[in-house]
């Protein structure tokens, strides 16, 4: 993986807009593979469903909490209106 991370260049190109995205890929026989995403998945073209914000938040989450700290997390931000103290409602979250 480290290998093939060494062969990867990112460029920005100031012409494209904020949510788009072009991957040009040169293969070993030399052929060139190029994709255009004209607005990437989460942006305000293309929001994101509250699965995929579920799952995105977990693949995170999960690197710091347990299921059940992610579980009180998410409920959390869900009802975030609804709280009466956001900072001690999360704070009680990752004193768990």
């Amino acid at each position: 993986m480290a290998a093939l991370r060494a062969r990867i260049t990112a460029v920005a190109d100031p012409q494209l807009a904020r949510d788009e995205a072009i991957a040009e890929v040169t293969l070993g026989n030399g052929a060139c593979l190029r994709a255009h995403v004209k607005h990437a998945r989460g942006s305000v073209t293309r929001p994101m469903t509250d699965d995929e914000l579920d799952a995105k938040f977990r693949s995170q989450a999960s690197q710091l909490l347990a299921p059940q700290a992610q579980d009180q997390l998410l409920r959390a931000s869900r009802d975030v209106a609804r709280l009466r103290n956001v900072g001690q409602e999360i704070a009680a979250v990752w004193a768990a």
